[in-house]
C-alpha cells in the first residue's frame, strides 16, 4: 500500500507538472483513510454534506487553480465501503474537465464492477523477494515470522504493512 501511495503521488506529479511538494499544490486531493481515522473511505468522504468540508464533490466545486489540471488521490479503495464507491459513482461518470482520479487498491475483488469499468487499470508488479526480505528484517521481523505471516495474509507485502500489535497477533 506505502508503495502505491507513492506510485500515484508520482503520477499526480506529472498529471500537475508539479515542481516541489504535491502536499503544497492547490489542484491535488488527498483522501487517505489513514490521515483521516478510518479503515475505509466512506460516503461522507465522498459525497458532500453539511458539515463536511472534505469531500471528493467538494473539491470539484471549483476549478483548478494553477494549469488547469487537477488530481484526486484516493487510497485504498478496495477498503471504501459499497455505499461509498456507490457515491463515488456518479462522480465519475461525468467529471469535470482535466479531472484525473487517482485510485490505489492492492485487491480489485471488493470494488464494484461499474466502478471498475471507469477505470483505467495498471497492475503494478510485486517487489522481489529479496527487497521483501529486507523490509522485513529492516521492520525488525524475523524470516521465518515473515514467510508465515505471508503465507497467512495471502501477500508478502501484506505482513509488512502490518503494525506490530498486529503482527503479534
Amino acid at each position: 500500500r506505502p508503495r502505491l501511495r507513492e506510485l500515484a503521488r508520482s503520477c499526480a506529479a506529472i498529471i500537475l507538472e508539479a515542481r516541489g511538494s504535491l502536499e503544497d499544490h492547490p489542484d491535488a486531493v488527498f483522501f487517505d483513510p489513514d490521515a483521516l481515522g478510518v479503515r475505509g473511505l466512506q460516503v461522507a468522504h465522498v459525497a458532500e454534506r453539511e458539515g463536511n468540508e472534505e469531500s471528493v464533490e467538494a473539491a470539484l466545486r471549483y476549478k483548478p487553480l494553477r494549469g488547469g489540471r487537477r488530481a484526486l488521490l484516493l487510497y485504498e479503495v478496495d477498503r471504501m465501503t459499497a455505499d461509498a464507491q456507490a457515491a463515488l459513482l456518479k462522480t465519475t461518470e461525468e467529471p469535470p474537465p482535466e479531472t484525473h482520479f487517482l485510485l490505489t487498491a492492492t485487491d480489485p475483488t471488493p470494488i464494484l464492477p461499474a466502478l471498475l469499468s471507469r477505470c483505467r487499470i495498471a497492475r503494478v508488479a510485486a517487489p522481489p523477494s529479496e527487497e521483501l526480505l529486507r523490509r522485513a528484517a529492516a521492520a525488525a521481523i524475523e524470516e521465518p515470522d515473515f514467510l508465515l505471516l505471508a503465507q497467512a495474509l495471502g501477500r508478502a507485502e501484506a505482513a509488512l504493512d502490518l503494525d506490530p500489535d498486529h503482527r503479534a497477533d
